[in-house]
């Protein structure tokens, strides 16, 4: 996976099962009297569990006043590109999305052709999905998890992260190219294959 450098993968690794986990209680057997709240009882809610383990990886965000959201940015070490990514919490749905924003807008006669890109990316993918706003150009990479039933949450919001930001940085560059007028199905072919090799 190419992961920015703000957020190595070992850091990630660490948090789902190395030793600093360890300092956490072990999680309740017993049922939560909230059926709302977190089956992992360590947390009284999603967001303090999503909190603990961007605290755990020295990461810097920040926090929506209605405290349902937290944003952070990264930045690739090779380039100027950004990710800008939101954690939204459902507490009520027991669901944490994630959403990764480029800073690229299709300009509107580009539009068509990101989108036949950002469709053929998603294609055959597992997790997630590349959408556009046809308003204003806004492409994004989304990812959720529903937790409901879950007993340690931290091992799941790890690779949750790794794959947003690893498909993010995948396919950021493709359009790139698709917006400066190359060929959305031989960009996408082009990463596609590069997947493979």
């Amino acid at each position: 996976f190419v992961v920015p450098v703000t957020l190595p993968r070992a850091s990630l690794n660490a948090a789902a099962r190395g030793p600093d986990r360890d300092r956490l209680p072990m999680p309740s057997e017993e049922k939560p009297n909230n059926p709302e709240a977190p089956h992992d009882h360590r947390f009284e809610t999603y967001m303090d569990a999503l909190v603990h383990f961007l605290r755990e990886q020295n990461l810097n965000f920040g926090m929506a006043s209605s405290g349902s959201m937290c944003h952070l940015v990264f930045h690739n070490d090779g380039d100027d590109s950004e990710c800008l990514l939101h954690c939204n919490v459902i507490e009520k749905e027991h669901c944490i999305i994630l959403f990764a924003y480029t800073r690229l807008n299709a300009p509107e006669e580009r539009r068509l052709q990101v989108n036949e890109f950002l469709t053929q990316a998603t294609y055959g993918m597992r997790v997630g999905n590349w959408e556009m706003d046809f308003a204003d150009g806004e492409v994004r990479y989304r990812t959720s998890m529903r937790m409901m039933g879950v007993t340690d949450c931290i091992e799941f919001i790890g690779p949750l992260f790794r794959t947003t930001l690893a498909t993010y940085w995948r396919y950021l560059p493709g359009i790139k190219r698709v917006i400066e007028g190359e060929k959305p199905e031989i960009v996408c072919r082009e990463i596609e294959e590069s997947k493979k090799a």
